[in-house]
């Protein structure tokens, strides 16, 4: 994404991640207009299923569902049982550092003992982090989700800046992460807001970045057989169905299972199942099935907020589960809730990417603990301090 706002968007909604996250930007105030205009017309269809059960242990299940007597070797969720729980994600990290911090235990159910998604931001030995992810994954029959973040002039110098150097390097990467995934089952959503942002881009950058993005999901289609991949594709406020079904198709939906919304944003479930079915709607005329998965870490509050920051009364949204819609493979966590869009909104002080109990614990309850300031580091005899009158450490 370009640092400012281009002429023909509003004001973008935004989200930094340290040294390497995603940002989203809304939509034009046309395309707005047109995705819920059709978003009203086709969301009333949505059928909620029942929660899956609930995991007993914290690395080894997810939510379940039963395991296929006769499992389809192209069928991820055929091959496993659940969702798995990222053992290393940052708030299970935080959890298990602080077991005395009086928000522990709540966060602990509500968000780390839950199946989120890894990130795979560029790093050098990311083809063994798969392998390992996706072996820990399969050893216990439970379906991982990663989420790739590496392309070349991501952001256009926005928040989230980076990506590979060029395209080389970026091939050579992607080749890393698909032998890592190999013949094991996983969910891979394709590089947030690379599609829905493009426009950053001039025309030779466009081209490039839609060359990339079929050059993943190509790679996994011809050598990770048991892998479903999902384009990102923005959300329910950015780009009208017809011209994101356009991009989709430039960048090779064709292969993939599909396109993923709303990744790491706050946009609620009811209108991106209706702009989903609206682009499945479009690739359908092209000759394409799709399907798509929604990210609902963050979007439980039932608005449709333009803020992007940190933005005040948020809640987690629906746990991880498949379906709940026509259209609709997963509602997933794409994003760990409680990580810092940036220092603005409820987190005013913690740089982006950072786990920040206060925020985690306000998405879970709506309230902090007694006492409790945003912005302020929690020791772990954060109660004792505060009845002594000591002031804990800023972030």
């Amino acid at each position: 994404m370009p640092v400012g706002p281009p002429s023909e968007w509003v004001k973008g909604s935004r989200m930094g991640l340290r040294d390497s996250w995603k940002h989203f930007r809304r939509g034009r105030i046309g395309a707005r207009a047109l995705a819920i205009s059709v978003i009203l017309a086709v969301s009333a269809g949505i059928v909620v299923i029942t929660s899956p059960t609930r995991p007993t242990a914290l690395w080894s299940t997810g939510y379940t569902w039963p395991l296929a007597a006769h499992p389809e070797a192209s069928d991820p969720v055929s091959r496993t049982g659940g969702l798995y729980v990222d053992p290393d994600n940052q708030p299970t990290a935080w959890v298990r550092d602080n077991p005395t911090d009086p928000r522990s235990a709540e966060i602990r159910r509500g968000i780390a003992d839950l199946p989120i998604g890894r990130w795979f931001l560029g790093n050098w030995d990311e083809s063994q982090v798969a392998r390992k992810y996706t072996s820990d994954a399969q050893r216990v029959q439970r379906l991982p989700v990663l989420v790739l973040y590496n392309m070349p002039q991501r952001d256009c110098g926005g928040y989230s800046s980076g990506g590979a150097g060029d395209e080389g390097s970026y091939r050579s990467w992607v080749d890393g992460v698909v032998r890592g995934v190999g013949s094991r089952p996983a969910l891979v959503i394709v590089e947030p807001d690379a599609l829905a942002g493009i426009s950053c881009l001039d025309q030779a950058g466009q081209e490039r970045r839609l060359r990339l993005l079929s050059y993943v999901v190509n790679q996994f289609a011809t050598r990770a057989p048991a892998t479903w991949v999902y384009l990102d594709a923005g959300h329910s406020s950015w780009v009208d169905p017809p011209t994101m079904a356009d991009r989709l198709i430039r960048a090779g939906v064709g292969e993939a299972r599909g396109f993923a919304l709303n990744v790491s944003n706050y946009q609620s479930t009811q209108v991106n199942v209706g702009y989903g079915q609206a682009v499945a709607s479009q690739l359908e005329e092209h000759g394409i099935q799709a399907r798509f998965v929604i990210d609902t870490s963050r979007n439980g509050s039932g608005g449709n907020t333009t803020e992007w920051c940190n933005p005040p009364g948020q809640r987690v949204g629906v746990s991880p589960r498949l379906g709940g819609a026509d259209g609709l493979d997963l509602q997933l966590w794409a994003r760990p809730p409680g990580e810092s869009d940036g220092q603005c909104g409820i987190s005013p002080s913690a740089p982006p990417g950072a786990f920040v109990p206060s925020v985690a614990f306000t998405l879970l309850t709506g309230s902090d603990p007694p006492g409790w300031v945003f912005g302020l580091e929690a020791p772990s005899n954060l109660w004792h301090m505060l009845q002594s009158g000591q002031t804990p450490r800023p972030w």
